[in-house]
Formats: structure tokens, C-alpha cells, sequence
């Protein structure tokens, strides 16, 4: 999401590996998606039907890099204005989510959106002097129809029990913990320490799957320095500026999303309101 267009749909293909059939199509007009389907008659024969989809963008064997350009710098930017951002990463287990959103941790080339959106954030702060800014991170699993805070292990967290609470058009976790952050290498740090109380499991697509649903809330309140008449002041008004950043899991097989139902609804509930 950004301010100038509220919403937008990026795909980012995943290289495909062994023999894996290739039935998906990227246009070479980077908006445009293909899928060769296979379809039976009922008279016993078969035919190869190819449906096309458009999006706003399409990023085909893209980097890291390039992906946080097209992605999360314009959530970023939209954010520093004083608006709510949302980057949703939605696909099958082992099509990518985790490494799209998180990257890896063993190469500093391949960190994902999180990480990016985390230096870049703390970078600007840190040059826009005539404010004071407050950051705070929060990270919620959802996992068997339950939540959980990822965070709740750190030093002295307490454990208590989420609930979600609806009110004026707004959705909130009661409960979450959000503990403030004052540089980027401390807000790696708890992102890293979430990730590692992810609920996981292994199958035959991948050997470490996260099997949940988790949203990373970065929130940023913002204080300004000097009042309207030019005089430096402690703190005025002051304006939270939340940006929501997520890796869900979805289903290994596409035919069970609908088992994941209420937890998804609830948490698009959240992350979108």
C-alpha cells in the first residue's frame, strides 16, 4: 500500500527446480502472469486451456534488492509521511515467503523486506533532526487458531493472554508486547529472536516450514522539536505512524486454504485495518 496507490499486486516467481513442469508464463510487459491449466472432457478428452492474469507488477528472477525498490521503499516513504503501510506476502509453503520477507541469515546481500525496511526506516529518523521519533516493534503469531506473541520470551516480558479488540474502525491485540527500539541492530535483534519461536515443521516441500501466520508491526510515534512560533520545545503532539510488514504461511496443498479460514480472516482483520 502507498499513498498514491492504496493497493498493489506484485508477483515474484521463485526458479523452479528438478523437473518441476513449467505452467506458468511471465509476460514480457512485467504485468502479466500466465497459467497453462489441464482440463478433461466429459467425453474423456483433454486439452491445455491457458489463463491470463494481470497484476502491477512482475518480478521475474528479481534480487533482494530490486525487490525492496519496487516494494518496500514506496511502504517506507508512505509511512515516514504519517500513514499506515502494509506489505502482505501470500503464497504456498516453499514458494519463497519466508525468504522474501525475512531473507537469510548467513548473507547480508540476501536480507529481506523486514531487515531493508528496518535501516531504512531508522536511517531517515536519524536525518530528520527537527523531530523526535519513538520506535517500537511488535511481532504476533497466529498458529492452530491461536496467538501468540513471539516476543514474550525476551528479559523480563510478561506473558499474557491476546485478545483482539475492535474499536472506531480499529483493530488492536490486547496484550501484544511492544517493546521500544532505538537502533537498527536492536530491532534485527528481536526480529531474529521472534523468528526463532516460530512454530516449524518439516515436509515433503521443505525441511524447516514455518506453520503459521506472523505479523511484524513496526511503529514509529513521532514528536516534533520546535513549536509553531520557531521555539525548540521537549515534545508536541504527537503522531503515531504504524507500519505493518507480515510473512503468513499458507497451506502446502492449496485445496486446504479454506481450513484456514477464521485465523486468516481475523488477522487480514488486523494487518489491513
Amino acid at each position: 500500500m502507498s499513498v498514491r496507490q492504496p493497493i498493489r499486486v506484485v508477483i515474484r516467481n521463485r526458479p523452479r527446480s528438478g523437473n518441476t513442469p513449467d505452467v506458468i508464463e511471465l509476460g514480457s510487459d512485467g504485468r502479466t502472469v500466465g497459467v497453462r491449466q489441464l482440463s478433461h472432457s466429459p467425453t474423456g478428452g483433454a486439452k491445455t486451456d491457458r489463463v491470463s492474469y494481470k497484476c502491477d507488477a512482475v518480478m521475474a528472477n528479481a534480487s533482494q534488492e530490486r525487490v525492496f525498490d519496487e516494494v518496500g521503499l514506496p511502504l517506507c516513504e508512505t509511512v515516514l509521511q504519517g500513514y499506515n503501510a502494509t506489505a502482505l506476502c501470500y503464497g504456498q509453503t516453499s514458494a519463497g515467503k519466508s525468504f522474501t520477507m525475512i531473507g537469510s541469515g548467513h548473507d547480508y546481500h540476501q536480507r529481506g523486506l523486514l531487515p531493508r525496511a528496518i535501516a531504512r526506516v531508522f536511517r531517515e529518523v536519524s536525518n530528520r533532526l527537527e523531530y523526535c521519533f519513538t520506535v517500537r516493534l511488535q511481532c504476533l503469531e497466529i498458529y492452530n487458531e491461536s496467538m501468540y506473541d513471539l516476543l514474550a520470551t525476551l528479559p523480563g516480558a510478561e506473558r499474557r493472554d491476546l485478545s483482539i479488540s475492535e474499536s472506531g474502525g480499529s483493530v488492536e491485540v490486547k496484550g501484544l508486547s511492544a517493546p521500544e527500539v532505538a537502533t537498527e541492530e536492536e530491532a534485527l535483534r528481536l526480529v531474529f529472536e521472534a523468528e526463532s519461536n516460530r512454530a516449524v515443521s518439516q515436509h515433503q516441500l521443505n525441511t524447516h516450514s514455518s506453520r503459521s501466520h506472523v505479523t511484524y508491526i513496526l511503529s514509529l510515534e513521532r514528536r516534533s522539536r520546535v513549536d509553531s512560533s520557531g521555539e525548540h520545545v521537549h515534545a508536541v503532539r504527537a503522531r503515531p505512524h504504524p507500519h505493518y510488514i507480515m510473512s503468513p504461511h499458507a497451506p502446502h496443498r492449496a485445496s486446504r486454504a479454506s481450513c484456514f479460514a477464521p485465523a486468516l480472516n481475523r488477522w487480514l482483520a488486523l494487518v489491513l485495518a
